[in-house]
């Protein structure tokens, strides 16, 4: 992207991009031979920006795209502002490219993802000094195996 503050005039924005295509599982007798999906796709997205805290302010909304098939395709929000799209390689494109079959994609802005929203008020187990001690007591201890194996065997 033109930018005559960065270097050499050019911004290179850091992207987070997917692609899958082929069947949904491995070839087995009791699975249906199916090919992925819109849906497949979106689902392991979602999947990724749920580790960064921030799905539930994510939208998908349908909007066309010329590298994508009409109507399956949608672009990607976070708070209102588009950040990427997602959707199926357009037919006139996987012919030029000669792509075997459906191929869907997803392209991300990384860097409006990359801060992680980390839960408030989440708590930290604090160690205190007798559960150091015990557990050094412990560690310095040796036990005969005769003494642990019968309780464990009882146990299982």
């Amino acid at each position: 992207m033109p930018d005559t503050q960065a270097n050499l005039g050019i911004r290179q924005d850091l992207m987070l991009a997917g692609v899958i295509c082929g069947n949904r599982y491995d070839e087995h007798w009791n699975l249906a031979k199916e090919t992925v999906d819109f849906y497949d796709l979106k689902g392991d997205l979602e999947a990724v920006l749920d580790l960064t805290g921030k799905l539930a302010d994510i939208q998908f909304r349908a909007e066309a795209n010329p590298a994508l098939h009409p109507g399956q395709s949608a672009a990607i929000y976070l708070k209102g502002e588009r950040i990427g799209f997602i959707g199926v390689v357009h037919p006139e494109l996987e012919r030029k490219l000669d792509l075997n079959g459906r191929t869907l994609v997803f392209e991300l802005e990384w860097n409006k993802l990359a801060d992680r929203v980390v839960p408030q008020g989440a708590r930290r187990f604090r160690a205190s000094r007798l559960t150091v001690a015990t557990s050094r007591w412990w560690s310095q201890k040796t036990f005969p195996q005769r003494i642990f194996y019968p309780s464990v065997r009882k146990l299982a």
